[in-house]
């Protein structure tokens, strides 16, 4: 290089500043885990390959510019390092979303690294030189080489390590599929005595989309994060999910009532990718199936249409209306595709949509205008020969987008709490799908796990796995009660096990053992049994066709029959005792008589006059005051023998005796 020529390329790389100077890689924390399977759709997926050879063109454009001498420098070496930044930058973030992902062997994720710091580099070396008279562009070109032979080798091993559930879950995936529950609640059920784990899970999954922000309302982590977790092509999901959270984020910082708008506005979503998922797992079914070219012709174009007309469509409508058009579910893709590409700009995953919808692919399937050419061996969409792995392709991308797109909704939710309460004003009662998963969720809190719940209008069935463990009655009575909170628009639950027969109540009875609440052993106040439950057994018994008066009787001595186990204690002490026992016995008694009128009058019946515990609270009142008074504790023993003597010996046993006994 002569002195002239230096001078130039001194000029022009100096005029640059800072802007060629690549980032370090940077990946986030914690890592998301993937199988072997899904690292190589990781890499394919990342495009690096791409930006490997815009960074090759760019560098030899380089080359050619010096090598013209000064005036070539003067007109072209500017531009074509302009170039160079642009495709590294590229490059950078290509090689830090795949680094976010950690493969079974964890030494392919740092070989990666290594190559993916080493290229960036050697360029900003290279450029460096330059400025002196030195460098060659050798040494970045043969890194670029060794970079694309490592990615080539990775995605030529065979790999059948492509267990995702137990990669990321550590549950393989055959035991959730031999459970009779659907997978999400066969997740929640393996996870129910390790909620803490589940979480820890989840948050690491939606870190991705969130860019490390905490998740700060609670993200049900057997759906979406499930979905992201399990996809064949996560980096494809994972992006959309973390452009979707962008865009929803920079959609709430204009109008956050706006936002929870759009959502709502996409009618049934919920309900429609549970329906599209069952249907588009029955046509794989077929594709697999297919016993002629024509027939798997027509399956994979199925396929490509269904996702399209169905989760993409309503992915891209609710895009629009984030940027602010409103459009109608029943538009166009080719409409759809036009605006998304007006506004590409504003979000890749306009862009990434665009470049997914094929209208003659739709077309060809929708308008029966296809076939397959057996005597050229291909398959036609109207007039055009299309390869039918490119579109079966094509289609599963198409679903891994609109998964992604749907979890980076729900994980915007959880990082913008201001969102999340919009969205709970505007929501309702939510969709059947929605209002199922906050059901199961809360069942599963009181380690009830749920196998499938049935709407029938307004009632609902919850089926339960076998019960284990202590507290049933409680448990029981808690979740039904949190149930009805939960969806006020049901009449009557049903709880059924194979080991019980059905438990039904209606939304009187739950919002009446509500009402029955009392402090817990934390202070704050909870579901108490037997005082909670006595009005959930009186309404279960009468629905099961027993008799009201017997009912009744069977329900008020469950509390009545408590107290007086308890009362001995005092009894047999003379009354003696602390203030402070004596006045949360009184409580517990006063709850007691709550509970038994509570019963009568929701059964319409009149409570037992001589269990009436009146007598028994004054005497307990005055032991507060007076507690070493003997008088007062000869009172007490009296009333008791004479409680116990109304009371008379336990019922017979009632079907769900084993709840309470």
């Amino acid at each position: 290089m002569d002195d002239a020529t230096r001078q130039a390329v001194r000029a022009a790389l100096g005029s640059l500043g800072e802007l060629w100077v690549p980032q370090p890689a940077a990946a986030t924390e914690p890592l998301v885990p993937v199988t072997g399977v899904q690292w190589q759709t990781v890499l394919q997926d990342s495009n690096v390959l791409g930006f490997l050879e815009l960074v090759r063109e760019a560098l030899t454009r380089i080359d050619a510019a010096v090598k013209g001498g000064p005036r070539s420098v003067g007109r072209r070496l500017r531009l074509r390092a302009i170039d160079l930044a642009e495709a590294v930058h590229g490059l950078n973030a290509a090689t830090a979303d795949v680094l976010a992902f950690d493969p079974p062997q964890g030494d392919r994720r740092a070989a990666f690294g290594v190559h993916a710091d080493l290229v960036p580099a050697a360029i900003a070396q290279l450029l460096e030189d330059m400025k002196e008279g030195a460098g060659s562009g050798s040494v970045p070109l043969g890194l670029i080489a060794d970079f694309e032979g490592f990615i080539e080798a990775e995605l030529l091993v065979e790999v059948v390590d492509d267990d995702r559930t137990a990669r990321v879950y550590g549950i393989p995936q055959a035991d959730l599929e031999s459970m009779p529950l659907q997978v999400g609640q066969g997740l929640r059920a393996a996870f129910s005595d390790r909620q803490g784990e589940f979480e820890q899970i989840t948050a690491c999954i939606a870190g991705f989309a969130s860019r490390g922000q905490p998740l700060l309302e609670q993200l049900d982590g057997a759906l979406h994060p499930f979905a992201l977790a399990a996809d064949l092509h996560p980096l494809v999901a994972h992006r959309a999910a973390r452009d979707a959270c962008d865009l929803v984020q920079a959609a709430v910082a204009r109008d956050v009532s706006a936002t929870a708008d759009v959502i709502i506005s996409a009618v049934a979503r919920d309900q429609k990718a549970f329906s599209t998922h069952r249907g588009l797992s029955k046509t794989r079914r077929e594709i697999a199936a297919a016993t002629d070219d024509d027939a798997l012709t027509r399956e994979i174009a199925e396929l490509y249409r269904a996702l399209c007309e169905g989760p993409l469509r309503s992915a891209a409508v609710e895009i629009l209306g984030f940027l602010g058009e409103t459009q109608s579910n029943t538009v166009g893709l080719n409409e759809i595709r036009s605006r998304l590409l007006v506004h590409r700009d504003e979000s890749p995953l306009c862009e990434t949509i665009a470049s997914l919808i094929v209208p003659a692919w739709r077309n060809a399937r929708a308008h029966e205008d296809l076939h397959w050419d057996p005597e050229r061996g291909v398959a036609v969409f109207g007039e055009t020969a299309v390869d039918l792995l490119d579109v079966e392709a094509t289609a599963e991308l198409v679903w891994s987008v609109s998964r992604g797109f749907q979890a980076g909704i729900q994980i915007a939710r959880s990082v913008l709490p201001s969102f999340a309460e919009a969205m709970s004003r505007v929501e309702g009662a939510g969709s059947p799908i929605n209002r199922n998963t906050q059901l199961t969720k809360s069942f599963g809190l009181l380690t009830l796990i749920v196998s499938d719940i049935r709407r029938n209008r307004d009632h609902v069935t919850v089926v339960l796995k076998p019960l284990r463990g202590t507290g049933l009655a409680s448990r029981i009575g808690f979740a039904l009660v949190n149930a009805a909170e939960l969806d006020s628009s049901v009449n009557v639950w049903t709880l059924e096990a194979d080991d019980l027969p059905a438990f039904s109540v209606g939304r009187a009875a739950a919002q009446l053992a509500a009402s029955l609440f009392g402090p817990g052993p934390d202070g704050r106040s909870g579901f108490l049994y037997p005082t909670s439950f006595a009005p959930l057994l009186a309404d279960a018994l009468t629905r099961h066709g027993v008799a009201i008066e017997e009912a009744g009787a069977q329900a008020w001595d469950l509390p009545l029959r408590d107290t007086l186990t308890h009362l001995p204690q005092f009894v047999v002490a003379g009354g003696l005792g602390r203030q402070s026992r004596l006045r949360n016995f009184r409580r517990a008694t006063r709850r007691t008589g709550q509970a038994v009128q509570a019963v009568a009058t929701h059964l319409g019946v009149q409570a037992p006059g001589n269990l009436d515990l009146t007598a028994l609270c004054t005497i307990l009142r005055k032991l507060e005051q007076r507690p070493h008074d003997r008088l007062l504790a000869g009172s007490l023993r009296q009333e008791y023998e004479r409680l116990v003597a109304a009371l008379g010996p336990r019922p017979a046993d009632h079907p769900w005796d084993r709840l309470t006994a």
